[in-house]
């Protein structure tokens, strides 16, 4: 039997940081692993300099879409920072075929909720897939 060939997807990666660190390598190697088997992923990230400047970056081949951290994280904390999360948000992610978020704290799940349109959307903690190890939608602010 013949596999059928499959039709490259677009994938859209939400994540935290830019920074060489942690989840960092897991989201970038993955992104490079599915562009070698032929589809389109791109990474959305912050840089945590908030003098930098909205950007777009080629790390390995993988387009990185960067939103500069705002000012005040002595305030917020940087997984959580309320105008980075609201930036993020209404710069908007393209349509896509998958939107996958990685450790989705505010400033990851604000974008990434935000972009439902068709996209099927895949929510990662740690490796705890939605719909996989997390089965049952969440009802609630407390649930989320």
């Amino acid at each position: 039997m013949t596999p059928t060939p499959r039709q490259p997807l677009s994938i859209r990666f939400v994540a935290g940081y830019t920074i060489e660190a942690g989840t960092y390598f897991r989201v970038h190697n993955i992104a490079r692993g599915l562009r070698g088997r032929g589809h389109y992923v791109a990474i959305h990230a912050v840089d945590p300099d908030a003098q930098s400047v909205l950007r777009t970056e080629t790390r390995d081949g993988v387009p990185y879409h960067i939103t500069p951290e705002s000012r005040g994280l002595q305030y917020f904390g940087s997984a959580s920072h309320p105008l980075t999360a609201l930036r993020r948000a209404l710069a908007g992610i393209p349509r896509c075929d998958v939107l996958h978020a990685f450790q989705p704290f505010l400033e990851v799940a604000a974008p990434w909720y935000r972009a439902r349109g068709a996209c099927l959307r895949a929510f990662d903690w740690d490796d705890l897939w939605w719909e996989g190890a997390i089965t049952t939608p969440p009802r609630g602010v407390a649930d989320w």
